[in-house]
């Protein structure tokens, strides 16, 4: 089916080449626009990094203008399924149709401009959610000289996507550690239950590119479930490659300015609590 009524699909599967025979753990859904090199990096290091817990991969392809389907024919061991739109531009569209043929009983928001070289990283994941009424989980991305890039994440009323990260810019050994509650997670490896999934009915397609994460978080904490970090588990992400950079400071702001909008009395009081984390759950 097409989740979003408006984009032909076209899916290809390839269980039979892959370990995933009974239903996985967790679905890993990545968006794709071009880049091969990039994507088959980072599909190559999340197969060696993985393999504590069950997991499929699917790429959903939003009409790549790169000829990926060879790209895909030769690397069908590093996937389970890729999905063909017509062209979208618009990630939330691509994840929600991912989701459609995804299986596991948790959903990891994935970008292609990845790299993964923490041994287990996706296990401690998946533990987050042993506490209760755990809805979404983050994780640390990095850069590569390993200070943080996307954390944990609060609401700046008069700020932007880059002083809105706690710890962005600090490096890594002295960043926190352990489960965190927080407002809102990145995007990039974002995870959640597909309970909580089916419950709100996957992503808001109007949100092309930036802040999709709030909006999944704030209605995250407003259906009764809890936002966490994940500290303990972290790759790394290069930004502004995935989806041929379609993310422009103009989308950005237009759906910071759309948040603005849905959630202003929300915002108001969490700006009057200065984001105190602990009063974060009451908000809603």
């Amino acid at each position: 089916t097409d989740p979003s009524g408006e984009f032909g699909v076209e899916m290809s599967s390839n269980k039979k080449y892959n370990k995933v025979m009974s239903k996985p753990t967790v679905s890993l859904i990545f968006p794709v626009f071009n880049d091969a090199n990039v994507l088959l990096s980072a599909l190559r290091s999340l197969k060696n990094t993985s393999s504590g817990v069950s997991y499929e991969v699917i790429l959903v392809d939003d009409e790549s203008t790169e000829d990926m389907r060879v790209v895909y024919e030769l690397s069908k061991k590093l996937y389970d399924k890729v999905v063909y739109l017509k062209h979208s531009g618009n990630s939330t569209v691509s994840v929600n149709a991912g989701v459609e043929v995804s299986e596991g009983e948790y959903i990891q928001y994935q970008n292609s401009d990845v790299l993964f070289e923490q041994d287990g990283w996706l296990e401690k994941i998946v533990k987050a959610f042993e506490e209760e009424k755990i809805g979404t989980v983050g994780c640390k991305t990095l850069r590569l000289n390993k200070t943080v890039n996307h954390s944990m994440r609060r609401w700046m009323p008069e700020g932007n996507q880059s002083n809105s990260h706690y710890e962005r810019g600090e490096k890594l050994a002295n960043s926190s550690n352990g489960v965190n509650i927080c407002p809102i997670v990145a995007g990039c490896g974002m995870t959640t239950t597909r309970k909580l999934w089916n419950e709100l009915g996957g992503f808001n397609v109007y949100w092309p590119f930036g802040w999709d994460d709030a909006d999944w978080c704030f209605r995250t904490w407003q259906a009764g479930y809890k936002v966490v970090c994940q500290s303990d588990a972290w790759f790394y992400h290069f930004g502004s490659t995935a989806y041929g950079g379609m993310g422009t400071d103009e989308c950005i702001k237009a759906n910071r300015e759309k948040v603005e909008e849905k959630y202003k009395e929300v915002i108001k009081k969490l700006s009057k609590k200065n984001n105190e984390l602990y009063h974060f759950n009451l908000l809603f």
